[in-house]
C-alpha cells in the first residue's frame, strides 16, 4: 500500500479536540502515532478516514467530533501512484446520518474529483483499511506470540492482494518493536487500548473477512488493464495501416499539390544570397535543422511544464499568463501571511481576555450594587469622595469602641440606679412596717423619743389599759347566761358576736396590761424601737447609695454622648454619616469600608476593559494592515481576488512555479522562433 498511497500532511482545522493541528508526515516513512488516552490520536484517524473515503457512521459517532451544526473537518495531501494529491473537506454535523460527502473534494494530478470519483481512483482503499493499519498498534500492540502475525494479516488486508507486502511489513515491525518496552506496555494508554481488545478484534475479523473480496477486485483489475492494453495496441496497428491508406489515398492530391508547388515556386522571388550559402553547405542547413528539432522538442517541453503548473495552482490562461511571483513576493507573503496569523492569534487572546475583563466588572458592579444597599444614608457619589485608608478605618473603629464602652457603662449606671432605686423602696417598705409596729404599742412619741427617754412613755398618756383576761370573761359570761334564756340557734349566734366583739376589744388596746405603767420596758417595745431605728437608718443609707449611683449615671451617659459624637464627628471628616446607634454605626462604617473597596476594585476593573478593549482594536489594525499588505503583494503579482488570504502562503510557491514555468516557455518560444 505504501507503493500505491503515501499520505504526506494531516492539517486538522476542526475536528474533535484538534484545532488548526498539523502533522507532518513525511514522505516515504511509516509513522506510527502514539499518546495517552484523549489526546486525539482517534480523531486524527477518523479524519484520514473522512477525508479519503468520505465520512462514515451515524449522526451519533459523528457528535463525537463536532457539535450539532457546526463545521469539522480539513485538509489531507499525499501521492497516489506517484501522483500528488489534494483533499478537502468542510463537513456539517447532522441531526441524523453521517455528514454528506459532497463537503469532500480532491485534486488529483489535474483533475478535480468528488467523493464518488475520488473512491474509484483510491481502487479498494476504505475506512476499513485506514483503521486496520491504526489498530496494528493499538488494542493488539501487546499481543506477545501472535503480533507479528497480526501485523501481516492487517497488511495483507490493507493492500487488497498487493504483492508488495514485505516493505510494509518490516516497516511496521520496526515501528512496533521501538514501542515494545516495559515502561511502554505498563502505561495507562496501552492499558486502556488492551480492555478494548474485543472490540478491535471483531473490527479486524471483519477486515480479514473481506480479504479475498479485496484479492479478486485487484486480480481482475490487473486483468482489465492487461485487455485495455492489448486493446490499445491494436488500435495503435489499426491506426498505422489507416495512416498508410490515407498516404496512398492522398498520392494524387499531393502531386497536384506538388505541381501548383512548382508553380509557386515560379512564381517567387529570388532567394536571398545569404540562404544561398546555407544551401549551398549541407552541414550548415544540418545544424540549422537540428537547432530546430531541438527548440521544437524544447518547446514542447516548456509548454507542457507550464500547463502542468498552471492546472496544479488552479489557474486558468489568462490569469496564468499575467501572473508574477518570485522569490521576494514569495517570502513576502509568507512571512506576511505569518505574522497574519501571529496577529490574529494575539487578536484571538485579547478578545478573550476582553470578555474575562467584562465579566469581572460585571461581576464586581453586582457585588458593588449589594455593599451600596447597605450604606444607609450615602450615595455613590459621596462614596466616590469617601478617602477611607487603613489608618483612618481603624482610627474611626477605636472610636465607636470608645462609644460602645461608654454605652456600656451607661446601661450598667442605669441598671445600677434601678437597682438602688429599688433597694430604697424596700428599705422604705421595711421602714414603715416597723413604724406601724412601733405606732400599735401606743406609747405616744416615736422610737427615737422613747430610746431618749431611756425607755419611758409620756407622762400625758392615760393609763387605760386592763388586764386582757376580764373580756373574755364577761364574754363567757353572757353565752352562759344567754345558753338558759335563748333557743339554741340564737344562743350560738350571740356567742359568737361576744367572743369576736372580746377579740376587737383586744386588740384594740382594752384590756390589755399597760407595761408602761409598771415604769420598765418590756423586750417587745424595746425590739421595736431598736427596729425602727435600724430601718430608718437602711432607708438613709439606700438614699444615699442611690443619689451616688444616680451621679455615676450622669457621668457615664455624659461620656456616651462625648464619645458618640467623637466617633460622628471623625468619621465626617472622612464623609461618612453615622446613625446614632453605636450598633448600627459600626455596621455602617463596615458597609462604608467594603463599598469603597468594591468601588475601587470596580474602577481599576474599568480601567483594564478599556485598555483591554483599546489592545483589541489595535491588534485588530495591525492584523488588518498585515492582511493588507499581503494582499497589495498579490495584487502587484496578478494574483486574483478570489485566492483568500488564509491560503495565500499556501498557494504561492504554486503560484511562483506557474510564472517560472511560463517564462521558460516564453524563453523556449523565443529560441524557437530564432531557430
Amino acid at each position: 500500500m505504501t507503493d500505491r498511497l503515501v499520505i504526506k500532511e494531516v492539517w486538522a482545522e476542526r475536528f474533535g479536540g484538534l484545532r488548526n493541528a498539523t502533522v507532518d508526515l513525511g514522505s516515504g516513512e511509516f509513522v506510527v502515532v502514539a499518546g495517552l488516552n484523549e489526546s486525539g490520536k482517534s480523531s486524527l484517524s477518523e479524519l484520514m478516514s473522512w477525508l479519503l473515503v468520505g465520512p462514515s457512521g451515524n449522526a451519533e459517532s459523528a457528535q463525537r467530533f463536532g457539535k450539532l451544526g457546526e463545521p469539522i473537518g480539513g485538509r489531507l495531501s499525499g501521492t497516489l501512484r506517484g501522483q500528488g494529491f489534494r483533499a478537502s473537506g468542510d463537513f456539517k454535523v447532522l441531526q441524523k446520518g453521517a455528514p454528506k460527502d459532497n463537503a469532500l473534494t480532491v485534486t488529483f494530478g489535474t483533475q478535480q474529483l468528488d467523493a464518488v470519483g475520488w473512491r474509484g481512483m483510491l481502487s479498494g482503499i476504505d475506512a476499513a483499511m485506514l483503521d486496520a493499519v491504526y489498530l496494528m498498534w493499538g488494542a493488539e500492540l501487546h499481543d506477545g506470540a501472535n503480533l507479528m502475525a497480526k501485523i501481516e494479516e492487517a497488511a495483507l488486508a490493507g493492500m487488497a492482494g498487493s504483492r508488495n507486502v514485505g516493505p510494509l511489513t518490516n516497516e511496521l515491525t520496526a515501528s512496533v518493536k521501538s514501542l515494545l518496552t516495559s515502561r511502554a506496555a505498563g502505561s495507562s494508554s496501552f492499558k486502556a487500548l488492551q480492555s478494548s481488545r474485543g472490540a478491535r478484534k471483531k473490527e479486524i475479523e471483519v477486515i480479514r473477512a473481506h480479504a479475498r473480496d479485496y484479492a479478486d477486485l485487484q486480480r481482475d483489475r490487473d486483468q482489465i488493464k492487461v485487455e485495455v492494453e492489448q486493446v490499445d495496441k491494436r488500435l495503435a496497428e489499426l491506426a498505422s495501416q489507416v495512416a498508410a491508406h490515407a498516404t496512398l489515398l492522398n498520392v494524387d492530391r499531393e502531386r497536384q499539390q506538388l505541381a501548383d508547388l512548382v508553380v509557386d515556386l515560379e512564381e517567387l522571388e529570388p532567394v536571398p544570397e545569404s540562404w544561398l550559402s546555407i544551401v549551398a553547405a549541407p552541414r550548415v542547413l544540418a545544424e540549422a535543422v537540428g537547432a530546430v528539432e531541438t527548440a521544437d522538442h524544447a518547446l514542447a517541453g516548456a509548454t507542457g511544464e507550464f500547463e502542468s503548473a498552471r492546472q496544479a495552482a488552479g489557474l486558468d490562461m489568462d490569469v496564468a499568463s499575467r501572473i508574477v511571483v518570485g522569490q521576494p513576493e514569495v517570502l513576502a507573503v509568507s512571512r506576511g501571511g505569518q505574522a497574519r496569523l501571529s496577529a490574529e492569534e494575539e487578536l484571538a487572546k485579547s478578545g478573550r481576555k476582553l470578555r474575562e475583563r467584562v465579566g469581572d466588572l460585571d461581576r464586581q458592579q453586582q457585588e458593588l450594587d449589594h455593599a451600596l444597599a447597605a450604606c444607609h444614608g450615602q450615595t455613590i457619589e459621596e462614596l466616590s469622595g469617601i478617602t477611607l485608608d487603613t489608618g483612618d478605618y481603624g482610627e474611626i473603629i477605636a472610636k465607636i469602641a470608645l462609644w460602645q464602652a461608654a454605652d456600656s457603662k451607661a446601661r450598667a449606671a442605669r441598671a445600677e440606679v434601678g437597682k438602688r432605686e429599688g433597694d430604697l423602696s424596700g428599705s422604705t417598705e421595711t421602714a414603715q412596717g416597723a413604724r406601724d409596729a412601733w405606732d400599735r404599742f401606743g406609747i405616744g412619741c416615736t422610737a427615737q423619743e422613747w430610746l431618749g427617754r431611756g425607755g419611758i412613755a409620756d407622762p400625758s398618756e392615760p393609763r387605760r389599759r386592763a388586764s386582757d383576761i376580764w373580756i373574755f370573761v364577761v364574754a363567757a359570761v353572757v353565752s352562759a347566761g344567754s345558753s338558759f334564756i335563748l333557743p339554741r340557734v340564737a344562743w350560738s349566734l350571740v356567742t359568737v358576736v361576744a367572743f369576736v366583739g372580746a377579740f376587737f376589744l383586744q386588740r384594740s388596746g382594752w384590756g390589755g396590761r399597760d407595761d408602761e405603767t409598771s415604769g420598765v420596758p418590756s423586750e417587745s417595745t424595746s425590739e421595736a424601737a431598736d427596729e425602727v431605728v435600724r430601718t430608718e437608718r437602711l432607708v438613709a443609707d439606700a438614699e444615699l447609695e442611690l443619689s451616688a449611683a444616680r451621679r455615676d449615671c450622669d457621668t457615664a451617659v455624659e461620656l456616651r454622648e462625648t464619645t458618640a459624637q467623637a466617633a460622628v464627628d471623625r468619621a465626617q471628616v472622612s464623609g461618612i454619616v453615622l446613625p446614632p446607634d453605636q450598633e448600627a454605626s459600626e455596621a455602617q462604617l463596615h458597609a462604608v469600608n467594603s463599598a469603597v473597596a468594591a468601588l475601587r476594585t470596580r474602577d481599576s476593573l474599568s480601567l483594564e476593559v478599556q485598555q483591554a478593549r483599546t489592545d483589541c482594536e489595535g491588534q485588530q489594525r495591525e492584523a488588518d494592515r498585515l492582511g493588507h499588505q499581503v494582499r497589495a503583494v498579490l495584487d502587484r503579482c496578478g494574483v486574483p481576488d478570489g485566492v483568500a488570504l488564509a491560503d495565500a502562503s499556501e498557494l504561492i510557491e504554486g503560484f511562483q512555479a506557474v510564472t517560472t514555468k511560463r517564462l521558460e516557455f516564453e524563453s523556449a518560444s523565443s529560441e524557437h522562433v530564432a531557430a
